[in-house]
């Protein structure tokens, strides 16, 4: 993939690159960069690149591989349309820069128990926060060609999703889109459960959801799915 410059406007500037081949927008004009005498104003797409590079080598520190650490930093991306204004359906993704926090420990605060077992998770950036938020309920897995949400599901998922908690699969789509989708369903929450180290799921999408969701290891879903009767997800007592 490539990246490209934006303005101080937020719109692609004049010497950008642009095109297919560019996957990203970073800011690029007029960005403070260290000089012979301290900080010196420098433009082009080199700027843009490293700001995308250093975005990316925070994600793989976390030790996530390089196809997860271009997922996640596209879905850390703002959709935006040729003006700058944020665009669900835009063509250009705007990079937002933020600094990748560490995802060692679990949420303070915050609790997805089962059994009398609390497991590891990371709770998500967007929609009701888990500290205000508390929802138990039977869990219902996606399984198969639909276990990602990425699609709307099926009717025979949409009535067994209402009122549940759904385990879906990381990857392939935005988490915002996967949550929305089970929204519309019904769902209660969402529970993403991943291969990889935890990191909070994050917002890239148009609109507002109105359930909770969080992000755990596959093994805590799968042992979920053969002995969980409700799983919780809270506050933590």
């Amino acid at each position: 993939g490539a990246a490209a410059t934006l303005s101080t406007r937020d719109v692609r500037a004049s010497f950008s690159n642009h095109g297919p081949c560019v996957d990203v927008f970073a800011p690029g004009l007029d960005v403070a960069g260290a000089g012979l005498d301290g900080y010196e104003s420098r433009s082009g797409t080199s700027a843009a690149a490293a700001i995308v590079a250093g975005i990316a080598a925070q994600m793989l520190e976390k030790n996530e591989s390089p196809e997860d650490a271009r997922e996640e930093l596209l879905q850390m991306s703002v959709p935006i349309g040729p003006h700058g204004a944020p665009d669900p359906d835009g063509a250009w993704r705007f990079a937002v820069v933020r600094e990748v926090e560490d995802e060692d420990e679990d949420d303070v605060g915050t609790a997805v128990c089962y059994n009398a077992t609390c497991v590891e998770h990371a709770a998500s950036l967007f929609g009701p926060s888990l500290a205000d938020t508390r929802v138990t309920a039977e869990i219902y897995a996606l399984t198969g060609f639909n276990r990602r949400l990425c699609r709307n599901p099926p009717r025979r998922d949409q009535r067994s999703m209402k009122g549940k908690i759904v385990l879906v699969k990381r990857g392939k789509c935005r988490f915002f889109e996967k949550v929305r989708r089970a929204q519309q369903a019904g769902a209660l929450a969402v529970l993403f459960y991943t291969d990889n180290k935890l990191a909070s799921p994050s917002y890239a999408g148009s609109g507002v959801v109105r359930i909770p969701s969080a992000m755990i290891r596959s093994e805590a879903a799968l042992d979920m799915r053969r002995r969980a009767t409700a799983v919780s997800m809270g506050p933590s007592e």
